[in-house]
């Protein structure tokens, strides 16, 4: 079975480009599948450019899909009203069937009207609509013509088995690992440390800086330390080194971190915001979740792994139930299933 995928590939680093490298790598190491990619990365513009762009990833759509089984497009909700309705007329102008997998955790019935009908209207005509979320598929369920599926967020596991490293004195290490925007809840896990007894915490922070913040932001002597960003066989392995991933998001267009999936893939629990989908991950048998923009609740949370340094081994047992529900392989072949299901009933006499 041949796909012709489109989707962001890094750079930048982020949530949407690391999902979409590991899925390809994923898809290209098997031996029923043939991949080619178009990342869609390269054809952003601005202005007028845009139309230029547009032209051209059409045309690069339509000359590598002739040979495709399966047209099978990546996009955030920002670019489904204006991409999707395009990718369904080209499937169809083809005769190719097409998956649309929707990024992030915005809904389609929460942007203005124009878009949403729009949005709406691609997804229902693709021939699976897949959303990151359960809260994305409820609301997809409402809408009687969508054929909607839930494809979470997942991470491959490590070769090898990973063995958490966490201290057993002070100061506990917490780490955040993402994008530095403000919206990842950085300025409340400072405001947090602050609040607890001096040197019995700190918090290392990995990810690109492209963002709201840069290193002054930091505090080396609160112990609020900026580390640079992680290389992707790095990240388990220093994650592994926490008691725990902290995550006190309030960012709009949050799905399913994978962050979150990495911590459990690395035998770490979670302390998270409860906002939006997020709690879909994290639970009390996994991790914390605290309410958003509140330092006084996420430095409680981090004080119960503070008095007790082995306070993270508790949550083993969920972390692991967890990793199984969201294990890597299993859902590469559910993909691969939808795919091959599409395009069995397209072939069907």
């Amino acid at each position: 079975m041949k796909l012709l995928v489109l989707g962001p590939m890094p750079p930048p680093i982020g949530g949407v480009t690391v999902s979409m490298q590991y899925l390809v790598d994923a898809l290209r190491s098997r031996d029923d599948v043939g991949v080619k990619l178009i990342n869609v990365s390269e054809y952003k513009a601005t202005g007028l450019r845009r139309i230029t762009r547009l032209i051209a990833l059409v045309r690069r759509v339509v000359k590598d899909g002739r040979e495709a089984d399966v047209l099978c497009l990546h996009i955030g909700v920002n670019a489904l009203p204006w991409f999707g309705p395009v990718a369904v007329g080209l499937a169809w102008m083809m005769n190719k069937p097409l998956l649309i997998r929707l990024f992030g955790g915005v809904l389609i019935q929460e942007l203005p009207w124009l878009r949403s009908r729009l949005a709406h209207w691609a997804a229902g005509r693709c021939d699976l609509f897949l959303v990151q979320t359960k809260m994305a598929l409820a609301a997809c369920k409402n809408e009687r013509a969508v054929r909607a599926e839930w494809f979470p967020t997942v991470r491959p596991k490590s070769s090898a088995p990973i063995q958490p490293q966490r201290p057993s004195s002070h100061p506990v290490r917490f780490i955040f690992l993402g994008q530095m925007k403000g919206q990842k809840g950085l300025g409340e896990i400072k405001e947090a440390l602050k609040l607890l007894p001096h040197g019995t915490a700190l918090v290392d922070c990995y990810g690109p800086m492209q963002f709201d913040l840069n290193e002054a932001f930091f505090d080396e002597q609160l112990g609020f330390h900026y580390k640079g960003v992680l290389a992707p066989e790095q990240v388990l392995t220093t994650v592994a080194q926490y008691s725990a991933l902290l995550l006190p998001t309030y960012y709009v267009g949050e799905g399913y971190p994978g962050v979150i999936l990495e911590a459990y893939n690395a035998g770490v629990p979670v302390v998270a915001s409860e906002w939006r989908a997020v709690p879909e991950l994290v639970n009390e048998n996994c991790g914390t979740v605290v309410a958003p923009k509140d330092p006084a609740a996420l430095a409680q949370a981090m004080k119960l792994f503070v008095d007790d340094p082995n306070y993270a081994d508790r949550f083993q047992e969920g972390v692991a139930q967890m990793r199984q529900q969201f294990d890597f392989d299993a859902w590469i072949e559910k993909y691969v299933q939808y795919c091959r299901a599409a395009l069995d009933a397209r072939t069907e006499p």
